[in-house]
């Protein structure tokens, strides 16, 4: 079956926002940002990020997260990002082991045409709770005002910080997905 998600972030002044995500397997993450350094501000883009996430509607298994953002543009021709992230109870199966995950998300992205980009990302753990492989994805994105398009590859379904955490499926497992988002200035 396909995992949808419904996300909802709200920006009440700059450079910062809150966020409400939930997806079809009943997961809600409540998240909020502030940014720091804004890319282009300076040699590097500099965010933080809180979160938690609830199984069962928000009403079991809580997940609290939290991340930096590190982000570096490539002139207008794409961006590199890196995400050091710490995610508490990320064990949901036994009592033995680490109950956290600590990773380094990795991203590229790059222009390909006027409005469309490829971008590659990954989240590779380095302590912490480590059940499946690697959560990697790749695309591209095409944009239309304050619209974007995105179609994707993954070898899993986590779109939370903690499903990231816990892992993609089997190596040769991959999955077609696709996002649309819409910014309102």
């Amino acid at each position: 079956g396909a995992q949808m998600g419904l996300e909802l972030n709200y920006a009440r002044f700059r450079g910062g926002q809150v966020g409400f995500y939930r997806t079809s397997d009943r997961t809600i993450q409540l998240q909020g940002q502030y940014n720091f350094i804004k890319d282009g501000n300076g040699p590097i883009g500099f965010s933080t990020v809180i979160n938690v996430d609830g199984t069962d509607n928000f009403s079991d298994e809580f997940s609290p997260g939290v991340a930096l953002v590190l982000s570096r543009e490539l002139g207008d021709r794409g961006a590199i990002y890196l995400q050091p992230s710490w995610i508490g109870n990320t064990n949901l199966i036994t009592d033995e082991g680490d109950d956290y995950t600590a990773m380094a998300g990795l991203g590229l992205r790059f222009r390909a045409a006027r409005n469309t980009y490829l971008f590659v990302e990954g989240s590779p753990r380095f302590a912490g709770y480590d059940p499946g492989v690697t959560l990697i994805s790749f695309g591209f994105e095409q944009r239309a005002g304050g619209h974007v398009f995105q179609l994707n590859f993954s070898n899993g379904f986590g779109p939370t910080l903690a499903q990231v955490a816990r892992g993609g499926s089997r190596r040769d497992d991959w999955y077609l997905g696709f996002n649309l988002s819409r910014k309102f200035y």
